[in-house]
């Protein structure tokens, strides 16, 4: 059971600059308020997208997804709740969890986990990049082969 008022809170703090980090929070059952927000130097803390009622979904997985040329994207287990949103070149170098909102709180949880996934990479770099290409240039082979080759009458 744990606390009620107990949340769940993802820091990713950015490689390059000290006090540029994305929040991401999750609050309890059966609220489940959800919300982002982005720390930027020059800008300060800035929440840009606040859900008090039935903003993540249990058992659901929340998405960020993050790109030099797409910006970031997430998705809260139900639908994309920021897209394309520019935060000036972030690299990861570390991030911070946590769920009680002061120190005298009881623990959030008692029960269940919490599992981050990080995929970092360039997809052209992967040996699958090229793999539609090739199969539809053996396609078209195969094709070819059998037009030219097939007796007709």
């Amino acid at each position: 059971m744990g606390n009620p008022e107990g949340v769940a809170v993802v820091r990713l703090h950015d490689a390059n600059i000290e006090d540029k980090f994305i929040e991401i929070g999750m609050g309890g059952i059966p609220d489940r308020n959800f919300w982002v927000a982005i720390q930027l130097p020059e800008e300060g803390y800035v929440v840009v997208h606040n859900k008090l009622d039935r903003g993540w979904l249990p058992g659901a997985k929340v998405i960020l997804a993050y790109a030099d040329t797409a910006g970031l994207t997430i998705n809260n287990g139900e639908r994309i709740v920021i897209t394309n949103l520019d935060v000036e070149g972030f690299a990861i170098k570390s991030y911070s969890v946590w769920g009680m909102k002061g120190s005298q709180d009881p623990p959030a949880t008692t029960a269940g986990f919490l599992n981050l996934e990080v995929l970092s990479g360039d997809p052209k770099e992967g040996p699958l990049h090229m793999f539609p290409f090739y199969l539809v240039g053996a396609l078209g082979i195969v094709i070819a082969f059998l037009l030219f080759t097939k007796k007709r009458d």
